[in-house]
């Protein structure tokens, strides 16, 4: 996971994951007075991984 400020105040989170020589990124950004996804957990992004296809 990585995060980082896109302005003074948005910030972008990263999710970077490696099958083989293929990788996935998950990003999405939080702005004043919001939160990220409902529910996100290591667990969520795992099941969300392996429902795509990185075939």
């Amino acid at each position: 996971m990585a995060s980082w400020a896109v302005t003074p105040s948005l910030e972008m989170h990263a999710y970077y994951v490696e099958r083989g020589e293929r990788m996935l990124v998950l990003r999405y950004v939080i702005g004043p007075g919001s939160e990220g996804p409902h529910g996100e957990t290591e667990q969520t992004l795992e099941q969300i991984v392996g429902s795509i296809a990185l075939d």
